[in-house]
């Protein structure tokens, strides 16, 4: 994103915990496909020895690391050291912090690191315990146990799930209480024109879990008990006109059917359109989505996961106004992750409205259960949180429910285009909380300069469970009500002081939040 550096340059007087650097494998999941010469590869001798023994000239060990992947890691980590390719893996020295960067990028098959001695110790990544610490960081971020404690798990609510197809949903153990119950009231597919949805693509159904599913008696999220309706309407890998004609019957269906919700787990983006299509207007899904919400149905859907890439926004339906669009947050502490999509939209509509976990335990093939990653598993998780909200509240508004789950952002009433008003809170739906909250921190404006001068006792407070600090949150809202910068920074919990510089002819609304405490002051 471009951000205008005359209106916040941002300067650090922090002060860095020690942290030592450790060195890792990175383990990738494939290789892609490619041309390989083994005679401009390798030397003579190697391909006689081949030969002499026997052997193929090469074989896919021999072949390059995707260096997509390379590229990725390498931005992330302080220091890479090899790249090898018998193993598909590259060794990197990095801090913790970085490498829980690392973990969230969806090809990373596995990371382990090297002991005092050189000799690697696994992390353990097919563990339950791994399992068990990744789940439990997702609930407990969004404060999820509350929910389901309280007796909510969107029992009586009509989820209608837009994917592109539901592969072992029909058979996957994460599901089968739903099964059992007979809770998918209804399949189709609009593609080949049946009821068989349960082909072509795991997607669906590994979206449908994070709305509903169980790991070993577990809540994977957080309506178990709802109803599902599950249309097919896309072939995985491909983004084509008839889809977003799918997804408006698909939607149509839905009403019939009487779904109070639809999740959608797919987008579309710069195959046909530009950002200034981004406009809620534009699109035809678009159309159909602002139609779905008029009929009275909630639409949940993610951003995408364009935030590295060139494109970087929302796709369609997620510009329409009032769409619930989900963008991503890390797993650890809910700050952007970096490949969900950000916003605003063209006409500077706020997206995303909210954000959740964009790393998370779900169902995989085979009833198998395992990581994974994008905005497609964060729609789901608020997918799930919107209808217990709905089940605890059946006499509230479609519209009412909206807001309150936008004022249940964790920084409500702050937002940024990362996170939109931040990451549902459980306990924020129940009652109306004390919203007076201790300042951490005291401003001192002096010349262009802002300084942040923190509360000491607050920093050190509960400190292990921000190992890596705590999330700052600033922006400027402009006089036009588009924000004109806005920053997330971790920091450490050993700081002091902390300032940035603004231009002194810039007018509008700064607004700083910090743990809880939010300061606001006019330009």
């Amino acid at each position: 994103m471009k951000i205008r550096l005359l209106i916040f340059l941002i300067s650090f007087f922090v002060i860095h915990q020690s942290q030592a650097q450790q060195r890792y494998y990175v383990f990738f999941s494939d290789k892609p496909q490619q041309k390989f010469d083994p005679e401009a590869y390798f030397h003579p001798k190697a391909l006689e020895r081949r030969v002499k023994n026997d052997l193929p000239l090469w074989d896919e060990q021999d072949l390059p690391l995707n260096q997509e992947y390379v590229a990725k890691v390498s931005c992330t980590v302080d220091s890479v050291r090899h790249q090898l390719r018998w193993l598909n893996a590259m060794t990197v020295s990095a801090y913790d912090w970085e490498i829980e960067m690392v973990w969230q990028f969806p090809f990373v098959r596995d990371i382990q690191a090297f002991s005092g001695e050189m000799i690697l110790a696994n992390f353990p990544t097919q563990s339950n315990q791994r399992y068990d610490t990744l789940l439990s960081l997702t609930r407990a971020q969004m404060n999820l146990d509350l929910l389901a404690d309280s007796g909510l798990n969107g029992k009586g609510i009509r989820i209608a799930v837009l994917d592109a197809g539901f592969k072992d949903a029909d058979k996957h153990p994460a599901l089968d209480h739903i099964r059992k119950e007979k809770r998918i009231i209804a399949t189709k597919d609009f593609y080949d024109g049946d009821e068989n949805v349960y082909h072509h693509s795991l997607h669906g159904m590994q979206v449908m879990s994070c709305i509903g599913g169980k790991y070993q008696g577990r809540d994977l999220g957080c309506a178990p008990e709802a109803e599902f309706l599950l249309a097919r309407i896309e072939r995985e890998g491909s983004e084509k006109a008839i889809e977003e004609d799918h997804w408006i019957a698909a939607a149509e269906w839905a009403d019939q059917m009487g779904a109070d919700m639809i999740n959608s787990s797919v987008n579309y983006t710069y195959h046909r359109y530009t950002y200034a299509d981004m406009n809620g207007k534009t699109a035809p899904v678009s159309l159909g989505a602002a139609i779905a919400v008029r009929k009275g149905m909630q639409v949940v859907c993610s951003m995408g996961n364009e935030g590295e890439n060139k494109w970087q926004y929302m796709g369609a339906p997620a510009d329409v106004p009032e769409v619930i669009s989900v963008g991503g947050s890390l797993s650890m502490i809910p700050m952007h992750i970096k490949f969900a999509s950000i916003g605003p939209t063209v006409t500077n509509q706020l997206k995303p409205d909210i954000a959740a976990p964009g790393f998370v335990l779900s169902a995989i093939k085979k009833g198998k259960f395992g990581e994974n990653a994008g905005t497609s598993f964060s729609a789901p998780l608020v997918c799930g949180f919107l209808a217990a909200m709905m089940q605890k509240y059946p006499e509230k508004s479609q519209k009412e429910i909206r807001e309150m789950l936008k004022q249940s952002g964790h920084f409500y009433p702050y937002f940024d285009y990362y996170l939109g008003y931040g990451v549902p809170r459980a306990e924020k739906i129940f009652a109306q909380l004390d919203t007076f909250v201790k300042p951490t921190f005291a401003v001192l404006m002096q010349s262009d300069s802002v300084i942040l001068a923190f509360d000491t006792a607050f920093m050190y407070t509960d400190s292990m469970a921000y190992p890596d600090g705590r999330p700052l949150y600033y922006h400027l809202e402009e006089e036009s009500g588009k924000l004109g910068a806005y920053f997330e920074f971790r920091l450490p919990n050993k700081t002091q002081y902390y300032f940035f510089r603004r231009n002194m002819e810039t007018k509008g609304i700064l607004r700083i939040w910090f743990g809880g405490y939010l300061y606001e002051e006019e330009l």
